[in-house]
């Protein structure tokens, strides 16, 4: 499991996870501003990849850790908060990029820069078919989890 950001005082609160888009990290200032708007809850953020097969591995891995109460996700964050299976939190998709290929293809192929630092250091992502293929199928082969 990749290194938990969150606020507060571990175990007196219930946890709350969010999950950050594309272009973004772990270290999103939404998650900051989440946790101290609705600071009843005790925040991770999980660093996801632009794989959404790899990022439904990692979300699935930390629910089943944490158990979190609810979980909120912003753009691509909010689409994979969908499927993550998590059948007792409450879920809140903020903007979920629910067609992320018509989006990306708008924002276009090549090389993008990531607006938040990295875990792992990386400053830019790239847009390609075949990334682009991979979301498509997830869709394809996945079914949302209410």
């Amino acid at each position: 499991m990749n290194k938990s950001f969150y606020y507060g005082t571990p175990a007196q609160k219930p946890y709350a996870l969010y999950i950050h888009g594309l272009g973004s990290s772990a270290a999103s200032g939404t998650k900051s501003s989440l946790a101290r708007s609705l600071d009843a809850y005790e925040w991770l953020s999980p660093e996801i990849t632009h794989n959404p097969f790899e990022s439904s591995d990692i979300l699935n891995e930390w629910v089943a850790a944490f158990q979190p109460a609810l979980i909120a996700g912003t753009s691509m964050g909010g689409l994979l908060a969908m499927y993550v299976n998590s059948p007792n939190a409450i879920k809140v998709a903020v903007n979920p990029c629910i067609e992320i290929e018509r989006v990306l293809r708008k924002i276009g192929y090549g090389k993008h820069p990531y607006l938040q630092p990295r875990e792992n250091g990386e400053t830019e992502y790239t847009i390609d078919e075949p990334m682009i293929r991979q979301f498509i199928t997830f869709r394809e082969t996945h079914t949302p989890i209410p």
